[in-house]
C-alpha cells in the first residue's frame, strides 16, 4: 500500500491532471419543477472548483476562522456548500450543516448548542429571506458572523 494523502492533495493532483474536467453540476429545483425538466444551475470544473477552494479558505482565514471553530451551512445542495465545506477543512474548521428548511428559531438553538462563529447562508433559495434571519440571529448570538 502506497503512503495516505489528504483529500486536498488528491483534488490539487485531479486539479493538475485534469483541470477542465467536470468537477460538480447541480440544478435549480424550482425552475426545474416549473419547466418539469432538469435546469442547470451551475457547472464548474475541478479547476474551478479548486480556485474556489483555495481562495475561500484565504477568506475564512482572514476573518479569523481557526482550526476547530465550527462553521455551520445552511445552504442547498449547490457546488458553493462543497467549495465552503472543503475550505473549512483546509483551515481546519469543522462544518456543521443545517437544513435549508430550518427557521430562526430551530437555527438559533442549533447554532448555541455547537458554538458556532460563522453561519453561511444563500442570499436567496425559493421564497425565503435567509439574509433577514442571519441579520436577527447575529442580534441575539453575540460574535456571530454571517
Amino acid at each position: 500500500m502506497g503512503r495516505p494523502t489528504s483529500l486536498l492533495t488528491e483534488f490539487r493532483r485531479w486539479a493538475e491532471r485534469k483541470p477542465a474536467q467536470r468537477a460538480v453540476l447541480d440544478h435549480d429545483v424550482y425552475a426545474s419543477r416549473a419547466r418539469g425538466e432538469l435546469v442547470v444551475r451551475s457547472s464548474r470544473t475541478v479547476l474551478q472548483m479548486w480556485d474556489d477552494v483555495t481562495a475561500l479558505a484565504v477568506s475564512l482565514r482572514r476573518l479569523g476562522l481557526r482550526r476547530g471553530d465550527v462553521v455551520a451551512l445552511q445552504l442547498p445542495n449547490w457546488h458553493e456548500w462543497l467549495v465552503t465545506h472543503l475550505a473549512c477543512y483546509a483551515i481546519g474548521a469543522v462544518t456543521m450543516p443545517i437544513s435549508p428548511v430550518f427557521r430562526t428559531r430551530d437555527v438559533a438553538r442549533q447554532l448555541d448548542v455547537a458554538d458556532v462563529r460563522t453561519l453561511v447562508l444563500p442570499t436567496s433559495f425559493g421564497t425565503f429571506d435567509y439574509l433577514a434571519m442571519g441579520a436577527e440571529l447575529q442580534g441575539t448570538n453575540a460574535g456571530l458572523k454571517v
